[in-house]
């Protein structure tokens, strides 16, 4: 039978790869962390493993953001390196085990997990690096292997939970192979540290050795490490996610009693959605972990077309050294004037492979041509991108959009989440907003609310006070504002 006889954990950041490849693995800065593995390397060379598992993500190599699999076991007799954009890596083709991985897909797969099966893949540094740590750099690598890709690119990933069950199944499934197999499993990635920039290298070791010592000792207590935990223990000092997820993060602090202020954040990030151009939303971010919000704008279709400067003039700049942006009336489809709401045509310049030419976003803007206090005289985006073309909605006469509502709803600091919902009550355009308070809130504020967007609408919604926990949180874009007019 066949039998996992070790574990090896090892780092796989494309710099390690381009070293070796560069034949500067003798060089000052690079030499300390080939020598760390050289009794490692001395190890396996004793071990001779028949067949490696190889448990890494994919850097979009074998998948597009189209198809992305939770987790994704290679079948094929081999897979070749993958081309990363300046070429496949100057490694021999990975030779598969396809007998030993159709049985683990099937005895895993019937364990209740849903494998995506690959017969045909290209492999990338995720894999390929700590091969070359562990193996060297040999014309053929000396055992065959079975590359298991988990998704940690695209929302929702699985849970740490899940891998932990899906490793058990996966000792299950080799341990009922009938040959008789030494499987080495790998597990590569990085825990705390930096893969670029300035700290490049910097790792907590303190939290790196207590991980390393559960993963024999308590695995499972790994499993229930938070997200805030984790960011701290790594010393996160960006934040790039949707505003929601900000917000959502700092309230799940407050409710379980995490010192925020003990994750060294410097600044945030966000895209994905309006809020970090909203001024309330802006700052209660920036109150919630005592850091600058940026705001930053794209789409996938084209890529990040706009920043926000470090003056934060209350807009965003066009990468006019990428992009040809124009403006238009949506209906119209002509050029509007600088300072005029309008549709934003996007052309992107430097996308390899998927130029986009005069693409409609969907996003309003309001073109501002005047020199910015940083110094740029780009385009810029007078308060970001200003909504979707298709989200204003019409009640009672009054156009109304999303982030204007949410920009008076979030100056209350007793709303911890809201709704808003537009319909018709006996042929009356009717805007009903839920809102969730903050533990300790008065009620009375819902009146303040309705009072506010009053004023600001002409027209006065219906604010209702909901339970605690009753609406739903939000990790990527949000969707809290629904119409059903033509129900």
């Amino acid at each position: 039978m066949a039998k996992i006889i070790a574990g090896v954990a090892s780092s796989h950041v494309p710099a390690i790869g381009a070293a070796i490849d560069n034949k500067q693995t003798e060089e000052p800065y690079w030499q300390r962390v080939f020598s760390g593995f050289e009794k490692s390397k001395e190890w396996m060379e004793k071990t001779k493993p028949d067949v490696c598992i190889v448990i890494y993500n994919d850097h979009a190599s074998a998948f597009s953001v189209e198809i992305v699999p939770t987790f994704a076991l290679g079948c094929a007799e081999e897979f070749p390196p993958a081309d990363e954009g300046w070429g496949p890596r100057p490694v021999p083709v990975v030779q598969g085990h396809p007998e030993l991985a159709s049985h683990i897909a099937q005895s895993v797969i019937l364990d209740e997990f849903d494998l995506t099966i690959c017969n045909k893949m290209e492999v990338d540094h995720g894999l390929t690096v700590p091969m070359n740590l562990l193996f060297g750099s040999p014309k053929a690598w000396p055992c065959p292997v079975i590359p298991l890709a988990v998704n940690v690119v695209l929302y929702p990933p699985p849970t740490a939970h899940r891998c932990y069950m899906l490793g058990k199944a996966i000792r299950r499934a080799v341990e009922s192979y009938p040959e008789d197999l030494r499987v080495v499993i790998f597990g590569t990635g990085g825990m705390s540290h930096q893969i670029s920039g300035p700290r490049a290298g910097l790792i907590n070791s303190k939290f790196d050795k207590a991980f390393l010592d559960n993963l024999t000792k308590d695995p499972r207590k790994l499993t229930r490490i938070t997200h805030l935990e984790l960011m701290r223990e790594a010393g996160a000092t960006i934040l790039c996610c949707t505003p929601t997820y900000a917000l959502r993060l700092a309230e799940v602090a407050n409710e379980i009693g995490f010192d925020i202020d003990s994750i060294p954040m410097k600044a945030t990030v966000h895209a994905g959605e309006p809020g970090a151009n909203i001024p309330a939303t802006k700052q209660r971010i920036e109150d919630a972990w005592t850091a600058k919000c940026f705001d930053h704008a794209g789409a996938s279709e084209v890529g990040a077309h706009s920043f926000e400067c470090h003056m934060q003039p209350g807009g965003t700049h066009l990468i006019e050294s990428e992009y040809i942006a124009e403006v238009i009336n949506p209906l119209t489809g002509e050029a509007v004037a600088p300072g005029e709401r309008g549709e934003l045509v996007i052309t992107n310049l430097g996308r390899w492979g998927f130029p986009v030419i005069r693409y409609r976003t969907g996003d309003l803007v309001r073109v501002n041509l005047d020199r910015c206090d940083c110094g740029r005289t780009s385009l810029r985006f007078e308060g970001g991108i200003l909504g979707r073309a298709d989200d204003m909605v019409t009640v009672r006469g009054v156009n109304v959009f999303p982030a204007g509502v949410e920009n008076i709803i979030r100056k209350f600091t007793e709303v911890d989440e809201f709704r808003i919902t537009v319909n018709k009550v006996k042929q009356m355009d009717e805007m009903d907003i839920e809102v969730e308070l903050c533990d300790g809130a008065n009620p009375q504020v819902v009146h303040e609310i309705a009072v506010k967007l009053d004023s600001m609408l002409a027209f006065r919604p219906r604010v209702h006070h909901v339970a605690r926990n009753m609406l739903p949180r939000f990790e990527m874009k949000a969707k809290r504002f629904h119409v059903k007019l033509c129900e």
